[in-house]
């Protein structure tokens, strides 16, 4: 999924979905991914340096908006492209809201940009994972 904001920034989102049925993390696990998120509501994400974003994007159903951290994979400083990858697939519940609606706002560090989305090619995210 390509993300590309209004000052032609964007975000590559890459899907890792190999058919295994995954069952999210456990419960220490979710502690810990949250701690990125706190940083980022204290305004702290910075410290986070482009190492993760924060992704904000309104549900598909309930329509309400949510929050979610996410590991940059490449970051393109030239374009500001930033590549992420969806760990548990398209069954995420961000991946199938940014899908449905196409649109969100990206935190990277302390600067924030609204951002548009689409689908990366196979070719694409297999050239990104390889770099």
């Amino acid at each position: 999924m390509f993300w590309g904001s209004r000052s032609h920034r964007g975000v590559r989102l890459v899907e890792c979905d190999d058919g295994a049925v995954s069952q999210g993390p456990g419960p220490i696990l979710r502690v810990v991914l949250r701690v990125p998120r706190i940083l980022y509501r204290r305004r702290l994400g910075w410290l986070l340096g482009r190492r993760f974003l924060l992704l904000e994007h309104v549900g598909r159903i309930s329509g309400r908006q949510h929050q979610t951290v996410l590991e940059v994979v490449n970051y393109d400083g030239s374009s500001g492209e930033v590549v992420v990858m969806s760990g548990w697939g398209r069954s995420s519940d961000w991946y199938r809201n940014v899908e449905a609606t196409g649109q969100a706002t990206i935190t990277v560090g302390r600067h924030t940009l609204g951002a548009a989305a689409s689908v990366l090619s196979d070719a694409e995210a297999a050239k990104v994972l390889a770099g």
